[in-house]
């Protein structure tokens, strides 16, 4: 008789050692040996701790499998690993981020990498971050690999504002953007979409003025923000829009050409200088654009050459623009109508 560390008591086989906090050690080439004990309390067989085990080893994989990364996740500890230097350990966890991930998970990362404002794409990746020349070698083989791969679909990408676009001066956001903008995002399931291409745009410079707080409240679940500057934000005081015009033209421009593939749902509102910005980004790549959405600020119109845009849409609550969405067949009738009911609960 044995007694472990919780006093209970066990008997033992000539062929099986029970330790305490120890696992079993079993000679299989034995036959099965029962654990009997006259009150029934103890029972057990080699076999069952065989298939017990082999349960344990299907559990452990099961589990493996439920913390994998999603692609998202491997993106954010890909760009946490290159920030600074990056060591050759970190530059083998990076390999190891990759490698982990499925076929149509590397191809959905290199799309989330290479597709927003962020500057860790995987070309910086590979010929700036990693150094290892056989870590970058192996890299090298992947993306290449990824590079010849058919893409995902097509869908569309959201270009938005956030200061009264998305977000309520006072604070909140308007009700139904979430929705909307989750919907188009996911698409619908005739044409399922990848999600994680919402960009934010703002006039905000990042410095003087940070967007986090903003950004958080309205929890979009946004793959880049683009920044304005110190200059735009200094002479937007002075009601001059110009400079905040220039640079989100730019970062307007650099996120088309990150996704080539790729139609560009615009957002914006009236306040400052997007419907400026909607009118060259249109006029410069007009087969890139679907829409443009320009909520109306209160007291500044939009230019009627502008407003007069087929492509272009102004709009007072957001279930107008789900409805224009709907019978586009960008998203369906159940994602409008969600929409259409969190405006309505807020209307009371």
């Amino acid at each position: 008789m044995l007694s472990n560390s919780s006093g209970l008591v066990e008997k033992m086989s000539p062929h099986v050692f029970i330790g305490a906090g120890k696992a079993a050690q079993v000679r299989t080439d034995l036959p099965d040996a029962g654990l009997d004990s006259s009150d029934g309390t103890v029972t057990s067989k080699i076999g069952l701790m065989r298939e017990s085990g082999a349960a344990a080893r299907m559990l452990g994989q099961e589990a493996a499998a439920s913390s994998a990364l999603t692609p998202r996740e491997a993106q954010r500890k890909i760009e946490e690993l290159c920030k600074g230097h990056t060591p050759v350990s970190a530059e083998r966890e990076i390999l190891e981020i990759v490698k982990s991930l499925t076929p149509a998970d590397q191809l959905e990362l290199k799309r989330l990498m290479d597709g927003g404002a962020d500057k860790y794409t995987t070309d910086r990746m590979l010929n700036e971050d990693v150094d290892d020349p056989v870590i970058r070698e192996e890299l090298g083989r992947i993306l290449e690999r990824l590079n010849n791969s058919p893409r995902i679909n097509d869908g569309y990408i959201i270009i938005s504002d956030l200061d009264y676009t998305v977000r309520k001066m006072g604070g909140g956001v308007f009700p139904g953007v979430n929705a909307v903008y989750r919907a188009i995002d996911e698409g619908t399931e005739q044409n399922p979409d990848s999600p994680g291409d919402i960009h934010v745009v703002t006039a905000r410079d990042g410095m003087l003025s940070s967007p986090g707080r903003g950004l958080a409240e309205a929890a979009l679940g946004h793959g880049s923000v683009s920044y304005g500057n110190k200059r735009g934000y200094i002479s937007a005081a002075f009601a001059d829009f110009s400079q905040i015009r220039d640079r989100k033209i730019e970062n307007h421009e650099r996120l088309l050409e990150r996704n080539p593939d790729r139609k560009a749902i615009l957002f914006g509102d009236s306040k400052d200088a997007d419907p400026q910005v909607f009118a060259e980004i249109i006029r410069r790549h007009p087969e890139k654009v679907e829409l443009a959405f320009i909520h109306r600020y209160p007291g500044r119109n939009v230019p009627q050459d502008i407003a007069d845009h087929p492509k272009v849409v102004v709009f007072e609550q957001y279930d107008e623009v789900a409805r224009i969405l709907n019978h586009r067949g960008i998203i369906n009738g159940e994602q409008a109508e969600k929409v259409e009911r969190e405006v309505l609960l807020a209307k009371g």
